[in-house]
């Protein structure tokens, strides 16, 4: 009986310790696969292990597991649509584990490139500023296993025309593609991008294009001022889009003189120079010309701002007073009608000239420095008058004002008289005195 006991004892010992091992002799993998480059998980991709052949599906957090698994030694294979396949991944089970299985995969490079005749990559279309150049081409190209489908898309309403813009294109086949350009919807320098999108892929190319520009100008300083001419200077500041094709000058009394309101233009000789210039002449002197420079060209004219000078004179300007003064007197030693004429018949700058007035003398008195060579002598002044009937030597005597310039004062001097008894006209003293003349500002 002892016996029967004994061996019903080991025969459960032995029972329950081969239920032990059973347990603790499989093991599981459970893993994430996740895209190498951005780390996150990859669903839906197909996990096959080998050698034994079950398959599975990650979840949407990538995840797999196979469970159950006699300890050994395992391979992973894992595949997914756009990702590189991953092969034989080795993996050990150890029993009675949960073994990890996260691995990798990368995402294939689409098959879609744009790419030059010489199949290297491109991302730029360069149609630079040339007027006749209108046209430019690129490839697509299909660098992959499959048929890639393919479209074209750009909003640009100065990209008039694109030679295809779809298709399919069989692996390793290239499809060329035509831009042309219209300049005339273009002002200045203008960007925009051409999509070129597919079922595998998608790529930008950015297109620039110089449109249609007017030139730039500046004016400068002028140079060489005499009495009656001028050099005008000026400079190119940008050729214009087409280059220009005439330049030069416009000039004026007026602040804003153009090419259809001006005194004159003179063109200049179009050079490989950005600075160009011209001989103003028949200038009126000591006169404020306002002076332009101007380029030509299909798209616009184009001024500089204006630029003053003043041409040399023989006369002075006292604007405040409304006058002009002759720089020099026009004679030492005149009667008073001798100056008058003098004076009348000055033609200095193209102006008419005349005898100042008194109370004109006065003021060239006190601005005889700036205006200079005056005489410390008397100056004769327009200004006369008709005495009384002298009845004691029975004659008509006439006076005119003078003005010295050494006492700044006012005086008469007697030039004539008429004897009343016979009519006859006497010049007793001969008086001669400095003439200076001026005249009237506009």
């Amino acid at each position: 009986m002892k016996n029967i006991l004994y061996f019903a004892v080991a025969a459960a010992l032995v029972f329950c310790g081969c239920k032990k091992e059973v347990k603790t002799a499989t093991g599981s993998i459970y893993g994430v696969i996740a895209d190498k480059a951005t780390g996150e998980p990859v669903k839906s991709a197909g996990v096959e292990l080998q050698p034994i052949g079950s398959k599975t599906v990650t979840g949407s957090e990538g995840q797999y597991e196979f469970a159950n698994l006699a300890a050994g030694d395992y391979t992973l294979s894992v595949t997914k649509t756009g990702y590189a396949d991953l092969l034989n991944y080795a993996i050990k089970v150890e029993a009675g584990k949960i073994n990890k299985g996260d691995v990798q995969i990368e995402v294939l490079p689409p098959s879609l490139r744009v790419v030059d005749n010489n199949r290297q990559d491109i991302d730029l279309l360069d149609f630079g500023s040339a007027e006749d150049d209108i046209t430019r081409g690129f490839n697509i190209f299909n660098d992959g296993v499959d048929p890639l489908e393919w479209e074209i898309i750009t909003t640009s309403d100065w990209i008039t025309e694109l030679s295809k813009t779809s298709g399919t294109l069989q692996p390793g086949k290239t499809q060329g593609i035509i831009v042309t350009i219209d300049r005339d919807k273009l002002s200045g320098e203008r960007t925009t991008t051409v999509h070129v999108t597919s079922d595998n892929g998608s790529k930008q190319i950015m297109v620039k294009a110089v449109g249609k520009t007017a030139a730039a100008v500046n004016t400068l300083d002028a140079t060489n001022i005499s009495k009656e001419m001028a050099t005008l200077n000026g400079e190119i500041i940008t050729v214009g889009i087409p280059r220009y094709t005439e330049c030069g000058f416009v000039y004026d009394t007026l602040p804003t003189p153009t090419l259809t309101i001006s005194t004159a233009k003179l063109t200049a000789s179009i050079t490989e120079n950005t600075s160009y210039s011209a001989d103003a002449s028949g200038l009126t002197q000591g006169t404020t010309y306002y002076v332009r420079a101007y380029a030509i060209n299909k798209v616009d004219t184009a001024y500089g701002a204006p630029k003053s000078f003043t041409t040399l004179s023989d006369y002075v300007v006292l604007a405040s007073d409304g006058i002009a003064v002759q720089k020099t007197d026009i004679s030492k030693r005149s009667y008073w009608e001798t100056a008058n004429s003098m004076c009348a018949s000055s033609n200095i700058g193209g102006k008419n000239w005349r005898l100042p007035t008194t109370a004109e003398l006065a003021v060239l008195y006190n601005n005889k420095t700036a205006i200079g060579n005056f005489s410390t002598d008397n100056y004769w002044s327009s200004v006369g008058s008709t005495s009384r009937n002298n009845t004691y030597n029975n004659r008509l005597e006439y006076y005119y004002d003078i003005f010295n310039f050494s006492s700044g004062r006012t005086g008469s001097t007697m030039i004539y008289y008429y004897n009343l008894n016979d009519g006859t006209k006497h010049d007793p003293y001969d008086p001669q005195w400095c003439v200076r003349c001026v005249r009237t500002l506009p």
